[in-house]
């Protein structure tokens, strides 16, 4: 049935309009772009022909002015009229060969990032319209509609398969939400590039990769341009500085790919101290202590602690000893939350959480 109340189809109408007009300014902007590069790669390719082809009459007269100079007894000199200008202008020419190259990729990578992201928003707008009853069951972004912005320390438990690392995969747009949305300070997530929104999250995972590279480079992977003091620093938070120290070079150990001259808590220690230099406003812990032994645990305890001061986190965790305090406790199963709130609150339900935290002592 159509409305016939006037007022909702000007409110249709005024959208349609917008919609079209941004569409248009959209299409305008590609246009541009795409005859920027258009005209890019055809120049790039007129001076990709002709330049080789220049460069093969120069090199002969150069041939033919060293010959010529061998001949007469005289020493060979390059002036202004004597292949000067000619090889001034093969340099340049091969100057604005790259030129052109880079400014049709560049382009074109800009063109087709701003497109994926347009397609990306359309979809889910349309996906948006479409009745819950078509994906399943359960309400469309229902995991992280529950989950608040005043919150520091958000625990996520639950056993395997309950959907846990799904919920970090929305976080840092590994998988697109089908419904709701994802804000990081008031910002949709679906509108900032992955680069911009994975600059805002650190991560500790239970498995810690290191590169072949020194100790410091390791440390300062997320932030290549951060100086020896920031560094330091960041690895002093992390408390591996003394034991950093102790090693042959310092900083300038060289490790592998596997590290395997360090101890599962030392290389974790370092992953810990790559995310104290980045300073991301999020951080997410996934099993980051399961791999290590009580004592070791205690110690990257120390410094994870001194991590999530002050900043949004989300910890997953099997031992839900180390999650007692945490702000808020998600318990998921199948995908679903099926329990929040406190340790404390979570026990008195005498529930799923319950169940699982005392089935640890047992």
């Amino acid at each position: 049935m159509k409305s016939t109340n006037p007022r909702r189809r000007r409110l249709r109408r005024n959208e349609k309009a917008e919609h079209s007009c941004a569409a248009v300014q959209q299409l305008h902007g590609q246009r541009v772009r795409l005859s920027v590069v258009g005209l890019s790669i055809v120049i790039y390719v007129a001076l990709s022909i002709y330049t080789p082809m220049y460069s093969a009459t120069v090199i002969d007269h150069l041939w033919q002015s060293i010959q010529a100079a061998w001949n007469n007894g005289t020493p060979f000199s390059i002036s202004w009229t004597n292949m000067g200008r000619e090889l001034t202008q093969l340099s340049v020419q091969y100057f604005f060969t790259w030129i052109f190259y880079y400014l049709q990729s560049w382009l074109m990578a800009n063109v087709a990032e701003n497109l994926n992201l347009e397609l990306r928003s359309q979809i889910a707008r349309k996906l948006g319209r479409l009745p819950l009853s078509f994906f399943d069951h359960n309400k469309a972004g229902e995991i992280l509609s529950r989950v608040t912005s005043d919150l520091d320390k958000i625990a996520v438990v639950g056993s395997t398969g309950a959907g846990k690392t799904t919920l970090v995969n929305l976080l840092m747009r590994f998988y697109e939400v089908n419904g709701g949305r994802i804000t990081l300070d008031g910002v949709n997530t679906a509108g900032m590039t992955r680069s911009n929104l994975r600059h805002s999250f650190g991560m500790v995972l239970q498995d810690t990769w290191l590169f072949s590279g020194t100790v410091a480079e390791n440390i300062a992977y997320g932030k290549p341009d951060a100086t020896r003091e920031e560094i330091i620093a960041a690895a002093k938070a992390a408390k591996v500085d003394f034991f950093i120290r102790t090693m042959p070079q310092g900083y300038d150990t060289p490790l592998d790919n596997e590290a395997a001259n360090l101890s599962a808590g030392q290389r974790q220690l370092i992953t810990i101290a790559r995310v104290f230099l980045c300073d991301p406003p999020v951080i997410i812990l996934d099993e980051a202590t399961s791999s290590v032994d009580t004592r070791t645990e205690v110690e990257i305890g120390k410094a994870m602690k001194k991590l999530m001061h002050g900043r949004t986190s989300f910890v997953i965790a099997h031992r839900l000893s180390t999650i007692r305090d945490a702000d808020i406790i998600l318990f998921m199963e199948h995908g679903n939350i099926i329990e929040q709130g406190s340790h404390k609150e979570l026990l008195a339900r005498k529930g799923a959480y319950a169940a699982l935290y005392y089935s640890q002592f047992e």
